[in-house]
C-alpha cells in the first residue's frame, strides 16, 4: 500500500507537523492502538520539525486509516511520531514470540560481516508478513505469503550497518512465530 503525499501549501513545517500528529493520533485511537510515547504534543511537534522529512509528514497527514498510517516511513521504528519497542536480534539465535492482532514487532539486526543473510519467520499460527528496511527506512525486501505459510527474505547486508525487521500481523488474532537470521 502506498501513502499519498499531498501539497503542503503555505503552511509552516510546524503547522504541518501539528496536523500530522493530530491525524495520526485520531486514526490510531479509532483503530485501538496507543502511543508508546511519553512526550507531550509540543515535544512531538519539535521532534517532527527536527527529524521528519516532508514526505513523512505528508504521509501522516494524508493517511485515512490505520493501514495507510502504518505504511508511512517512521511509524513504529523509533524515528517517527509513535514509537514501538524494538528488540535486538543476533545471528543464528532464534526468538519465539507473538504479535498482537493488527500490530507489528520490530527487530534491529547489525551484522558483523558483510554478505548475504536470510531471515526466516516460521511456526506461524496465523498470517504475518516479514519486512526488511535499511537504516534510512527504505524497504529492501518483503515476504507476504498468506495464512500460516512461513516467510523468508534473503538480502545482501553491510557489516556494522543496522537493519530493521518488522513482523506484521494482519490476522484478527494474536499470532505466535519464531524468527531467526542465518548467514549464507
Amino acid at each position: 500500500m502506498l501513502c499519498a503525499c499531498g501539497d503542503s501549501g503555505d503552511e509552516t513545517k510546524e503547522e504541518r507537523c501539528e496536523k500530522a500528529i493530530s491525524n495520526a493520533e485520531n486514526i490510531l485511537t479509532e483503530a485501538g492502538f496507543t502511543s508508546d510515547s511519553d512526550k507531550d504534543e509540543s515535544e512531538m511537534i519539535a521532534d517532527c520539525v527536527k527529524d521528519m522529512t516532508d514526505d513523512q509528514i505528508n504521509c501522516y497527514i494524508d493517511a485515512d486509516n490505520a493501514d495507510e498510517l502504518l505504511c508511512c516511513p517512521g511509524v513504529g521504528d523509533g524515528d517517527g511520531l509513535f514509537k514501538e519497542d524494538s528488540s535486538e536480534i543476533t545471528l543464528d539465535n532464534s526468538i519465539s514470540d507473538h504479535v498482537n492482532k493488527n500490530r507489528f514487532d520490530t527487530y534491529i539486526f547489525e551484522p558483523e560481516l558483510s554478505g548475504d543473510y536470510t531471515i526466516f519467520l516460521t511456526e506461524l499460527n496465523g498470517d504475518c508478513d516479514l519486512l526488511l528496511y535499511s537504516v534510512s527506512l527504505d524497504l529492501l525486501d518483503s515476504s507476504e505469503n498468506s495464512g500460516q505459510e512461513s516467510e523468508q527474505i534473503t538480502c545482501a547486508m553491510t557489516a556494522n550497518k543496522k537493519y530493521e525487521i518488522d513482523v506484521e500481523n494482519w490476522d484478527d488474532m494474536t499470532v505466535s512465530y519464531t524468527i531467526i537470521i542465518t548467514k549464507d
